[in-house]
């Protein structure tokens, strides 16, 4: 049924989410840049509207928030967990996720409302890496609008594999 689908919706949102995540922010030399501080990200969406928006999709998704992927992928982790009499770790993992949630949002907040701080870092312009963002946000979207396509082939998947 739809919870055994779940792994086939997680497992394909997950990638279209972790791949915008970490590589929305990179130098023109292709050397990664690392992003550990909140400062790093200060007036992100000021300077680089596309990068810091399809960020901002990627962070919502992981958050769980409808009508992304990541919401979809929750939902059916939260049915699986119920449906094997495990609410007790679903109450945990919604606790989770909502604490989880806020420090996505404070990411958002500080990228779109704050001003910049300091020089900026130079995005990629590496066409290569604009289009695989590009695919992963409409990814992102589509599978948060239509998750029903994957959980029907996840289905039909796990009819063959037995």
């Amino acid at each position: 049924g739809e919870a055994e689908a779940a792994g086939g919706v997680a497992g394909a949102g997950a990638p279209a989410v972790a791949a915008g995540d970490g590589a929305a922010v990179a130098r023109a030399d292709a050397e990664p840049v690392e992003r550990s501080s909140l400062d790093d990200f200060r007036g992100f969406g000021r300077r680089h509207a596309w990068p810091a928006a399809l960020l901002a999709i990627f962070l919502l998704s992981l958050a769980g928030i409808p009508p992304l992927a990541g919401f979809w992928g929750k939902y059916y982790l939260f049915q699986a967990g119920i449906d094997a009499g495990l609410a007790w770790l679903v109450v945990v993992a919604v606790i989770s996720s909502v604490i989880s949630a806020f420090f996505y949002l404070r990411v958002i907040a500080v990228m779109f409302l704050d001003e910049p701080a300091g020089a900026a870092a130079p995005v990629s312009r590496s066409r290569a890496l604009g289009l695989a963002l590009a695919i992963a946000g409409v990814l992102t979207v589509a599978i948060g609008l239509a998750p029903q396509v994957l959980v029907s082939a996840a289905e039909a998947a796990g009819r063959i594999l037995g």
